[in-house]
């Protein structure tokens, strides 16, 4: 067969590093190292390459064009839809593909493509705007379109769920036969050449810490873990740092920052910023736990990267944080401040505890 593999959403601007952008990527990989039976064709922007995929001939490649600036995307948006569209169903035509595999349809700008013979494959990673719509969806036209786009899925042929969380939540909102929705779990990016090894392996760091990677949206709940940090660094016996890596917009940085003068933490918080994988598989590797307190996750990636480095973790037990960590992960009630310095505690107190979560 022919298969066709939509990756745009893995090239866009703030998603690369992130989950859509990671499983899109992983799930990519994977087939084309593995599937040695079917032909497979790539459709993506003029960055495809930065993906490192296995080399596919160029023939079987379609680039729709160099991404634009962001305001000049925002405002040719309908335009692009279109061309994107066209584009797309030209080159399935042309190529006679049987099978189109959208990884671009979990958020509410994906462009969806159905048209002509070969069979449609979507992929959803997850209903955060409509779960949060207070914080996502404020105005009724946005909330519309996103519905819209919701039920454009009904037009699939088969669906792919990262989590068992998400085809749920999915199920729960459009009318489509719940066979033919299947959970595939996305792989983890491990760090594997020397130069990162010579990396972590030169680096020190003489400190204990919690870290927090991940992004810095109202759902990832950081709020929750500075307040639970600030009332711990209130007894003088708690001796371990915070480090807050990953990509943060400007906003975040000037909060956090205000939070950390006003109770006396500078010196025990620390913001990193995008960091490289090198430096990511570090911090996992050296930290004292891994602390998720978001309150809702497609997948939640950074909970099995900190698994894989052996790195114990505390989670909120919701959405599908609570699917995977069984006896490896210490989980603390969604939203409760307390409970969270409870969990920090109980692997403070006792040592073993992080050999028996990670055995």
């Amino acid at each position: 067969m022919r298969i066709a593999l939509d990756l745009r959403i893995a090239l866009l601007p703030g998603y690369t590093e992130r989950g859509f952008g990671v499983y899109t990527s992983n799930y990519a990989k994977a087939l084309l190292e593995n599937d040695i039976k079917n032909e497979y064709y790539l459709i993506g922007y003029q960055n495809l390459a930065d993906l490192k995929l296995p080399k596919v001939p160029q023939e079987r490649i379609k680039i729709l064009y160099p991404l634009l600036p962001p305001l000049l995307a925002k405002a040719s948006y309908k335009s692009l839809q279109r061309y994107e569209k066209n584009k797309i169903n030209d080159f399935v035509r042309d190529n006679k593909i049987d099978i189109l595999l959208m990884f671009s349809s979990g958020d509410r700008d994906y462009r969806v493509n159905t048209e002509g013979q070969h069979k449609t494959i979507m992929v959803c990673h997850d209903l955060i705007p409509l779960l949060f719509r207070e914080h996502y969806l404020q105005k009724d036209k946005d909330f519309r379109a996103y519905m819209n786009h919701l039920k454009e899925f009904e037009k699939a042929d088969w669906i792919i769920t990262n989590s068992k969380s998400t085809r749920r939540d999915l199920l729960s909102e459009i009318y489509f036969p719940k066979q033919k929705v299947t959970p595939v779990y996305p792989g983890v990016k491990l760090i594997k050449t020397q130069e990162e090894y010579d990396f972590c392996n030169k680096e020190t760091r003489p400190e204990e810490y919690l870290l927090y990677a991940g992004g810095f949206d109202y759902r990832k709940n950081v709020k929750l873990l500075l307040e639970a940090f600030r009332n711990l660094a209130k007894d003088r016996q708690f001796n371990k740092n915070l480090v807050l890596a990953g990509g943060i917009h400007q906003a975040a940085v000037d909060e956090i920052e205000k939070f950390m003068r006003e109770n006396n933490l500078e010196e025990r918080i620390e913001i990193t910023g995008s960091i490289s994988d090198a430096k990511l598989r570090f911090l996992y590797e050296n930290a004292f736990a891994y602390v998720f307190p978001s309150l809702y996750e497609g997948f939640g990636l950074p909970l099995i990267e900190a698994l894989e480095y052996n790195c114990p973790v505390i989670a909120a037990r919701n959405s599908a944080l609570a699917e995977f960590g069984d006896d490896m992960v210490l989980y603390f009630e969604s939203d409760n401040v307390e409970d969270l310095i409870a969990k920090i505690k109980m692997l403070e107190n006792d040592p073993s505890l992080s050999w028996k979560m990670l055995a």
